[in-house]
């Protein structure tokens, strides 16, 4: 099996990494590659995370081919993230508009979005932008409904950290708390080098940006039940950047529950892939069945 996903520009100032196909050209467009692919399952849109990038979370594409063999995928990097340098001004909401350009971009008129962290925001505001748009259903991982004041305050400090020093020790053990932390306090340092490298890879101007406008997101709770069994909550239970409760209050507002991993931090496609894979596996099977 390939497992070298095909980097693609959409167009927006976009890139996406696109599943292999059996074309591999250099002159494969997203519109031809979106249109060859046809499935009577919908198409899924992987979005990353705070920091990071496409290639952060499309191995989880490369491992459901196995389970779902011709459904079409794509992993998109975000505005000021990987290989899309914007102009996105960083807001979450703008973020949002982002992903709805890229999924016209792919011609992608019904399709299912997974989105991590930041990325489960992006997916939330493109669906309550455009409620009756392309996304059919979203499945959110380790993503907040909104912000804690705390958190909102850690936020633009790590924003004037970045701006004043750049991307320090103390930032990378920041990072590697919040990211593979467990809410015991342990995190684990043969982590610390990928987390160095991830934060290297971002242009620092834009990350202090997004951390800026990311803590001045408006609050959406009430707009939540606009998305009533639209969404599916995925959640370590080991996260520290997402409360059980944020994510049960998000579950309770939609309409669905919280699908927990047992022992994984903020990236459970990470920590446990295994179980991670079955249960996304589980919930877009439904979603399938459903129709």
């Amino acid at each position: 099996m390939n497992t070298v996903s095909q980097r693609t520009s959409l167009g927006h100032h976009l890139q996406v990494a696109m599943a292999p196909t059996t074309s591999t050209t250099a002159s494969t467009t997203a519109s031809t590659t979106a249109s060859t692919t046809a499935s009577t399952t919908l198409p899924l849109l992987f979005l990353h995370g705070q920091l990071n990038d496409s290639t952060s979370i499309d191995a989880t594409g490369h491992r459901l081919s196995a389970r779902f063999p011709g459904r079409p995928w794509a992993a998109l990097d975000l505005p000021w993230h990987g290989q899309s340098p914007g102009p996105s001004d960083g807001t979450p909401a703008t973020l949002g508009k982002s992903v709805l350009a890229a999924l016209s971009s792919l011609g992608w008129r019904d399709a299912i979005v997974v989105g991590h962290s930041l990325g489960g925001w992006a997916c939330l505001d493109a669906m309550l932008e455009n409620p009756d748009g392309p996304i059919a259903h979203g499945i959110v991982v380790g993503c907040p409904h909104d912000l804690s004041d705390e958190a909102r305050t850690e936020f633009r400090a790590l924003a004037t950290l970045i701006e004043r020093d750049g991307i320090t020790d103390d930032l990378v053990t920041i990072a590697l708390q919040r990211w593979y932390g467990h809410r015991s306090g342990e995190f684990p340092e043969s982590r610390r080098a990928d987390v160095r490298d991830r934060l290297h890879a971002n242009d620092l101007a834009a990350a202090a940006a997004v951390f800026r406008h990311t803590a001045d997101r408006p609050r959406t709770q009430t707009k939540l039940p606009h998305l009533l069994g639209k969404l599916s909550v995925i959640l370590g239970s080991e996260d520290v950047i997402v409360s059980d409760a944020e994510a049960d209050t998000m579950a309770m507002l939609t309409g669905t529950h919280v699908h927990r991993i047992p022992g994984a931090g903020h990236f459970p496609f990470d920590d446990a892939p295994d179980i991670f894979d079955d249960v996304l596996a589980s919930v877009l099977q439904q979603i399938d069945d459903n129709g």
